[in-house]
């Protein structure tokens, strides 16, 4: 089903049609035939409908199933951790440990695609915002976000933000960095430290290494932390 498609939609509750906007639903959990449909505002619903047939009214690109009793709006969907799902209210929902390759693959996907999409502008206001506390910060910093990579491509990045100390440290604008492409091996003098970033982008771990710049020949001290699912935020200090 098309997800440009699909806007609305009606199901019945206590016998009586109601208009369900499909933006606002969070997630779905089943329990004995019963479907409970969470949203981003107000209560909850309850109504007789197996998750198979809800997933059939929805947009497929929009909505993951993450066990046999739950579904997720990718769009809400804040972090993915070893055990669960952390949706943006904060709910916490246990995941099929058989569908977690698809899950991860449905949220990057879903996440590419809204970065392509018209939305996109709105997006990048507020993740802008969202680190505006860090833009005088004297302490390179900066936000990479996973690119998707094909066989025969290096790992690469995108900075989707950088303060000015960073912009500094490049020896460039803050214009000609944010959305640019981050290259481990361009950026350093050798990549034996450079498969951390995807392991704290997609697993959420916090990691430091030391690094040497290619460009400055400056020994640094990098700490970095993932502050969404597929980015990872990192801090340069000079090394000691």
């Amino acid at each position: 089903m098309n997800s440009k498609e699909v806007q609305t939609i009606y199901l019945s509750v206590d016998r009586r049609e109601q208009l369900i906007l499909v933006d606002t639903i969070l997630y779905a959990q089943v329990t004995d035939k019963l479907c409970t449909i969470h949203f981003t505002q107000g209560r909850p619903i309850r109504v007789f409908l197996t998750l198979a047939a809800l997933s059939g009214m929805l947009p497929e690109d929009d909505f993951q199933q993450i066990s046999r009793s739950c579904l997720v709006a990718l769009k809400y969907v804040k972090n993915i951790t070893d055990r669960c799902v952390v949706m943006s209210n904060g709910d916490e929902l246990s995941y099929t440990s058989k569908k977690k390759t698809s899950l991860l693959l449905a949220f990057q996907q879903n996440l590419a695609l809204r970065a392509s999409s018209h939305a996109a502008i709105s997006w990048r206001l507020d993740f802008s915002a969202e680190f505006r506390c860090f833009d005088r910060c004297p302490i390179p910093f900066f936000v990479l976000e996973k690119a998707a990579d094909s066989p025969q491509d290096e790992p690469h990045y995108i900075y989707r933000y950088a303060n000015e100390a960073m912009a500094a440290f490049k020896r460039t604008t803050l214009e000609a960095l944010i959305s640019s492409v981050f290259v481990p091996a361009q950026e350093y003098g050798g990549l034996k430290h450079m498969d951390v970033l995807a392991d704290v982008a997609l697993s959420g771990s916090m990691k430091q290494w030391y690094e040497t710049s290619a460009a400055t020949g400056e020994r640094i001290h990098v700490i970095s932390y993932q502050p969404h699912y597929g980015f990872c935020a990192c801090f340069l200090f000079p090394a000691p």
